[in-house]
Formats: C-alpha cells, sequence, structure tokens
C-alpha cells in the first residue's frame, strides 16, 4: 500500500475515496490499481498491489507508468487545438488539403462533403472502427503491434487512402482510427514526429516527464503488466502490445495525469 499526498484532502472525502478504491482492488480481483486526484488545488495519490506480479513489483503512483488508453485521445485534441490557436488550421478545413503521406475518402468521394477537422473531433468524421471488413478476423482489428518492432507509418498502414464508410456529420462513430488521423495531422502541420510535438508543447511544459505515446527507456522499464484471471481465479499476464495509430493510446503516471487535469481546470 502507498499513500502520497500534496496538501491535505478533506478527511471525509478521503477515507471515502479509500474505501472505493480498496473495494474495487478487492471486488474485481485486480493485480493492481492506482489512483491520482487533483482537488481544490491539492494533489492525493494512493496505490494499491503489484506492476509486476511475478516480480512482487509493488506499484509506485510516483514511478509506475500505466496505459490510460483512449483518454490519450483527449490530449491528442489538446495538441490540434494548440496548432489551432497558432492559426496553422481552421476547424472546418478539409483533413484532406493538410495530410502528406495518405488521404481519407468516402467512396462518393466527387460529391460527398470533405471530411473536416471538427468532424473528427466530434466522431462524425464518417471513418470507421476497422479499415476493411479484413480487420474484423484480426486480432484486435489490426490495431495493436508486438513491442520492440518496427512500427510502419501511418502512410504504409492506410495508405495511400482510408476509405470512410460513411458520410460526415451523418452517425457518430467513436473511431481510434479518426484519432490515428489526427495525430499524423499533428506531424503533418507541426512539422516533427507527432510523439515529439506532443512531448515539447503539452508534456514537458506540464512537468510530465515521464509521459510518452512510445516505449521509452523509462516507459519501458517501469510500464504495469497486463493481466487477466485465469479459471483458478489467478492472475495470468498478458503480451503487452502497443497502439498503432499513436493518436489513440498513452503511456503514463497517476501523478502525471493529476499534472494535466490541473492544466484543464485552469484553462
Amino acid at each position: 500500500v502507498s499513500t502520497q499526498s500534496t496538501g491535505t484532502l478533506d478527511v471525509e472525502k478521503q477515507r471515502k475515496i479509500e474505501e472505493i478504491l480498496q473495494d474495487s482492488y478487492e471486488t474485481q480481483k485486480l493485480a493492481g490499481i492506482a489512483l491520482g486526484i487533483y482537488a481544490e488545488g491539492k494533489t492525493f495519490k494512493r496505490s494499491l498491489g503489484y506492476a509486476n506480479v511475478e516480480k512482487k513489483i509493488e506499484i509506485d503512483p510516483s514511478t509506475t507508468v500505466f496505459r490510460i488508453g483512449s483518454i490519450s485521445k483527449t490530449m491528442t485534441a489538446i495538441g490540434i487545438m494548440q496548432l489551432l490557436e497558432k492559426k496553422k488550421l481552421k476547424l472546418d478545413d478539409p483533413i484532406n488539403n493538410y495530410l502528406k503521406s495518405f488521404k481519407v475518402m468516402h467512396k462518393s468521394y466527387q460529391t460527398a462533403s470533405p471530411i473536416t477537422f471538427r468532424h473528427i473531433l466530434t466522431h462524425t468524421s464518417g471513418i470507421g472502427m476497422v479499415r476493411s471488413w479484413k480487420d474484423y478476423f484480426s486480432m484486435n482489428a489490426n490495431l495493436d503491434i508486438k513491442p520492440h518492432r518496427k512500427h510502419p507509418s501511418l502512410g504504409e498502414y492506410y495508405g495511400p487512402i482510408l476509405r470512410a464508410p460513411y458520410l460526415p456529420d451523418r452517425k457518430l462513430i467513436y473511431s481510434n482510427h479518426a484519432f490515428g488521423v489526427l495525430g499524423q495531422l499533428i506531424e503533418d502541420i507541426g512539422g516533427q514526429l507527432f510523439e515529439d510535438y506532443m512531448r515539447q508543447n503539452l508534456f514537458l511544459p506540464l512537468g510530465m516527464k515521464k509521459t510518452d505515446f512510445v516505449r521509452t527507456e523509462y516507459v519501458d522499464k517501469n510500464l504495469a503488466m497486463s493481466y487477466k484471471l485465469n479459471r483458478k481465479g489467478n492472475a495470468k499476464p498478458i503480451q503487452p502490445l502497443d497502439v498503432l495509430p499513436l493518436g489513440a493510446g498513452l503511456k503514463k503516471k497517476p501523478t502525471n495525469r493529476s499534472y494535466f487535469l490541473s492544466l484543464e481546470v485552469l484553462n
């Protein structure tokens, strides 16, 4: 068990938080759990269990790194909004005007309205959950790649054309590929690799030095293992995978999430 705080949360609130955390840890039979809270100008962090069950490495909310999945999309969106503030784009601009290595098109592209930044940010771009029907027959819809392997560029992954199965502004679709495209737009407009842009323009200014979209040496060393319960109720490690469209997946510490929340609150 690890508890750390900066400032003091209300005692009753802290007690309730710890009860919820303990209950989740026990009832869901988790290998480990960590929590970082930013409230009333104060931070509170607490953890239970292990980052690595086999090696008996306990979770430390100050150092352990977790995959935070689609929460990453909020940060990718901030990257785009930064470029908007710098007048590098307009929300209703067609994204194909900015994409360099591939284009996104509907089969009726000659008559269809162009997909815009606003469409992607509001999940109305028409880009689907898979690139084509073949992805339905692949593990995790071909979204993941084994760690330490060379990632293909999104131009290679999607190119030369990513087909949008629906017309823009017609259907609400939560799409990892749409935010992968958004990540590519940050790269093409920002003039540097997506992960470098996000590191330099969002994470480092916030003091989030250990947060990244790629496996740095620190991330690799401190990344918590993923587990699932086997039939006997024991935690079995899952093969770690990385999300290929970087704009849709991130690794970070619970405390760094608190820094990010403070940015959202203050701005």
